[in-house]
């Protein structure tokens, strides 16, 4: 490609680029996951078979694989040394330096577990290959990735469930007759409300009548405590309303002199109006 032969070639970020680099050699980059294409790279395969018949040692295998990962992310000279002096020297130690961050940055380490497998990504995978014709559209990933961990119901789990169940229902119904209750309220304190602004407009009503009345209006209650006094009354008697509300009627507008007669008065009356509510008193026999 430098020598100018090929116009483009395929290559790992992780490899080629640093060559290019080092050249100086102006390109262009192309990632597959530019079109939406965005595969797993490196992946572990077994059988269900195997898994079946060994299961101890494909976890064992699985275990030490990502813990050999986890150690070469966090110790990136050592590793480069045991390359260069045990296993080859095509790559230089800066290259292969070059090789662990761009390995790092593609991996993420920080925000995603090494050999994370997303179940959707897998999905995504295969539909592509759908598309492109090189397997069936009817893909049934079940059983495909395997689980490091698989989850066994203790055997109380269903007992639990249905308690569970029972509680929520319990729940679910208090929550209902709340609402119910609740929704009552609502509407009672409504009409409550209306009642009460009816009430109001009544009150207000009256007493627009009794200050606009032509003639004197004054009501008292049976003790003669005046409790209303309209303006005509204020212009007949000379009293303002202020002077009289909560008075006794006879305190002020009874002279001194006859006010023993008005509270023989009073006390007849009081005697008359006992006796009738004795004698309309019913009677059980």
């Amino acid at each position: 490609m430098v020598s100018g032969r090929v116009d483009a070639l395929s290559g790992y970020s992780t490899d080629e680029i640093f060559d290019l680099k080092q050249k100086d050699f102006p390109f262009s980059q192309f990632t597959p996951r530019s079109i939406g294409i965005d595969f797993y790279g490196d992946t572990l395969f077994t059988s269900e078979e195997h898994l079946k018949r060994h299961p101890a040692q494909v976890a064992a295998f699985r275990e030490a694989s990502l813990r050999g990962w986890r150690y070469a992310l966090t110790h990136e000279d050592e590793i480069v040394d045991l390359i260069l002096t045990k296993y080859s020297r095509r790559h230089s130690a800066e290259h292969l330096r070059f090789e662990a961050a761009e390995t790092a940055r593609l991996m993420q380490p920080e925000l995603v577990e090494v050999g994370e497998m997303n179940p959707l990504r897998w999905e995504k995978i295969a539909t592509t290959y759908a598309k492109l014709g090189l397997i069936g559209g009817d893909i049934d990933l079940d059983g495909f990735l395997y689980d490091p961990r698989p989850i066994k119901l203790p055997p109380w789990f269903d007992t639990s469930i249905a308690a569970a169940a029972t509680v929520l229902a319990v729940f679910a119904f208090l929550v209902w007759r709340y609402a119910r209750l609740n929704a009552t309220l609502q509407t009672a304190l409504g009409e409550r409300d209306r009642a009460l602004v009816e009430l109001s407009d009544s009150e207000e009503q009256l007493r627009v009548v009794l200050e606009t009345a032509p003639v004197a209006v004054v009501t008292w209650s049976r003790d003669f405590v005046v409790t209303e006094w309209n303006r005509e009354a204020q212009r007949t008697f000379g009293w303002s309303k202020d002077e009289v509300l909560g008075r006794n009627f006879f305190d002020f507008m009874v002279p001194s002199s006859e006010r023993p007669q008005v509270d023989r008065f009073d006390d007849e009356a009081e005697v008359v109006e006992r006796s009738r509510r004795f004698v309309q008193r019913p009677t059980r026999w």
